[in-house]
């Protein structure tokens, strides 16, 4: 995005000019359209006379986390519904307890072998 740019400039020439790693965040749009947002790293390698001659880099595809950071509650949400899903769909018998030893849950393979 073009508001990503300067900062990822910023961090290139300062790798150039020390050879010190510099993080960055920034942001691609897909060929469908959807956002994901990207963390990196970007280096320098350098010469024997300590001149940045190379730069290396990694990024990683943050999107999931920020999803998770800014909306904790539907994703609190979402994964107990996962868990609920999975607990009833499984073949054997689960329950679900809580700190206390009480039941919170049971699943369908429970309800058939016990009534």
């Amino acid at each position: 995005m073009e508001e990503d740019r300067e900062p990822l400039n910023v961090a290139l020439r300062e790798v150039l000019r020390t050879g010190e790693p510099r993080a960055f965040v920034c942001h691609a749009f897909r060929p469908d359209g959807r956002l994901r947002v990207c963390r990196g790293q970007l280096g320098g390698v350098q010469d024997e006379t300590g001149a940045c001659r190379l730069t290396r880099g990694a990024l990683w595809n943050t999107t999931l986390e920020d999803v998770v950071r800014h909306n904790p509650d539907d994703s609190i949400e979402r994964g107990l519904n996962e868990l609920l899903t999975l607990v009833e769909a499984a073949p054997n018998p689960l329950l679900l307890v809580d700190s206390m030893q009480r039941i919170l849950r049971v699943n369908h393979a429970t309800e058939e072998m016990f009534g």
